[in-house]
């Protein structure tokens, strides 16, 4: 099935310094880099990071429990530090439907089963007069053949 392309964006596959080669990419949107890994690889974390956004999965807590480790851990925009069972009861009760714009989505090979994905999350506030801007970084790892979250981390960004 054909994807609707929103936005083309162009972006550079480096190793190091060298720039191995240059791809047009044409997902929904945002602005994707990856090193180390080929396009539908760097794609399916932007489709686990995303999916973490929508909100009839945020408030099932069976897609969520498989989208995130036993062990994981978050320090939240807040400034809180949230487990597993945190996320769980928060996402579950959960009455909003969140709308996250992500950009400069970064997903780089730490080793053949761990992923750093690195992105800047864009929403309005609760009152809908001012957009928010986030850094958010998580870290995913391959676990029995499932990539799972074990990290992630939002830190609002300065005016």
């Amino acid at each position: 099935m054909a994807q609707k392309i929103a936005k083309r964006y162009t972006a550079r596959v480096t190793r190091g310094s060298l720039t191995l080669h240059k791809i047009e990419l044409a997902w929904d949107s945002g602005k994707y880099n990856y090193k180390d890994m080929n396009e539908i690889e760097a794609k399916k974390f932007y489709d686990l990071e995303t999916a973490l956004h929508k909100k009839e999965v945020r408030n099932s807590r069976e897609q969520v429990s498989a989208l995130i480790a036993d062990d994981f851990l978050e320090f939240g925009k807040s400034g809180g530090k949230f487990d597993k069972q945190d996320i769980l009861t928060g996402l579950e009760q959960e009455a909003i439907d969140l709308q996250i714009i992500v950009s400069d989505l970064n997903a780089k090979e730490l080793s053949k089963d761990i992923v750093l994905v690195t992105y800047v999350a864009s929403m309005l506030d609760e009152d809908n007069s001012t957009t928010i801007l986030t850094n958010r970084s998580s870290v995913w790892m391959l676990r029995d053949g499932n990539w799972q979250m074990v990290f992630h981390q939002g830190t609002k960004k300065q005016d």
